[in-house]
């Protein structure tokens, strides 16, 4: 009978489906409120993920839980660029300085900047992960390399914000 018990006491620990990635955003979302610094919250989403899901310490696991972080920084980071798209639009609206004449529109300079760094993320984590094809680290290393400069452009973006709001 306590050998059943212990049986049904781990299963219902077990995730839904052993398939399952355990994905919680709370102490991602609590670090960001306190720090606001993706380089300081770094992996706050993706270790926990990888402790509570079934098959997280393998390749297949630390993928999938280091992409859920991936795409809750990505969408704080879609946030932040509407959050700045808007500032720099109002910034652009501003007349400009005595002879400054047809000054540079902030808001397409955003626009050029990001999608630059969208490209130029792309092409830097494929020449780093390229010596990896075929191998079981391909995918951890590829994410890897999103995230850490995903953590580096949100903190770029949040400061921007920070200095456009101290003027």
């Amino acid at each position: 009978m306590r050998v059943w018990a212990l049986i049904v006491a781990s299963v219902l620990a077990m995730p839904a489906s052993a398939e399952e990635v355990v994905f919680d955003p709370a102490p991602l979302e609590a670090c960001w409120a306190e720090q606001e610094s993706a380089i300081t919250c770094a992996g706050q989403g993706s270790g926990p993920c990888m402790e509570a899901t079934l098959y997280g310490a393998s390749n297949r696991g630390m993928t999938e839980c280091m992409a859920a972080e991936l795409a809750w920084w990505r969408g704080l980071m879609a946030r932040l660029l509407d959050d700045l798209r808007a500032t720099e639009a109002a910034f652009d609206a501003e007349p400009a300085g005595p002879g400054v004449y047809n000054p540079p529109s902030a808001r397409a300079g955003l626009e050029r900047t990001h999608a630059l760094w969208e490209a130029w993320k792309t092409a830097r984590c494929n020449y780093e992960v390229i010596e990896l094809l075929g191998s079981t680290l391909l995918g951890p290393m590829s994410v890897g390399c999103r995230l850490e400069l995903t953590h580096a452009q949100v903190d770029f973006l949040a400061s921007r914000l920070r200095g456009h709001a101290a003027r």
